[in-house]
């Protein structure tokens, strides 16, 4: 069954996911042949991506802190804004295996953004 939920949790969902986003979009283009080169070596093309999406990011937190959702940590509904889980198995270079822990955010109506695996499965 979906949640009911209110403008500013919508507000709320938007600003913890398009932040998020927009901190993946710059460390993409910043990521240079596995390299992080200085912001002044970068082409002029990627300079000016960054500078747009620093200005969606800056334009998104005004309008969260204006209603004040910017640090929501659950909607109106009493659902949590982020949901934090356990990944898949990960099996690291020395051969241990581990579970991950993961963060993401979760729509007003209950459902998150990502696929979240089993969480009784023990690494």
């Amino acid at each position: 069954m979906r949640k009911q939920y209110l403008p500013q949790d919508s507000l709320a969902y938007l600003t913890d996911s398009v932040l998020t986003s927009l901190d993946a979009a710059n460390e993409e283009i910043q990521d240079i042949n596995g390299t992080c080169p200085e912001f002044d070596e970068l082409p002029d093309n990627l300079q000016n991506a960054i500078y747009i999406l620093d200005r969606i990011r800056d334009t998104v937190r005004k309008e969260a802190m204006h209603h004040n959702v910017h640090r929501a940590t659950h909607y109106s509904n009493g659902l949590p804004v982020r949901l934090h889980y356990k990944g898949e198995v990960v099996t690291d270079p020395e051969g241990m295996s581990y579970r991950p822990d993961n963060i993401t955010t979760m729509h007003p109506n209950g459902t998150p953004d990502a696929v979240i695996p089993p969480q009784d499965n023990a690494a």
